[in-house]
């Protein structure tokens, strides 16, 4: 089997919404080449496939140009906290397939 040779091209995914992004409280801190690399790296030593697992394409991902935040939700008092998770987005460039890893793991944090 063919190795995956993985490289990213970060880029902004628009939200549905144009006013919703960027987030109005300090916006969004870009991936710097060091974590892009690290990134690209995990991905390869852990042969991650780069086919698209919706639509089969191999003509590549974008990755998101920053490092995506959650919110923990409280549904019984209805409130919603900033998370320490963050993760990593690729969205496949023919079906929009969205794929998420952990930054964490692989910036060793």
């Amino acid at each position: 089997m063919k190795e995956a040779a993985w490289s990213f091209v970060p880029r902004r995914i628009e939200a549905a919404s144009s006013s919703a992004y960027p987030p109005k409280r300090g916006g969004p801190m870009s991936i710097t080449n060091k974590q892009k690399k690290a990134f690209a790296r995990w991905m390869q030593e852990h042969n991650v496939r780069s086919a698209c697992p919706a639509c089969g394409s191999e003509s590549g991902w974008n990755m998101h140009e920053s490092i995506l935040g959650g919110l923990d939700l409280d549904l019984k008092n209805k409130q919603a906290k900033p998370s320490s998770f963050g993760c990593f987005g690729l969205v496949c460039k023919e079906c929009q397939y969205t794929m998420l890893f952990a930054a964490a793991p692989i910036l060793g944090k």
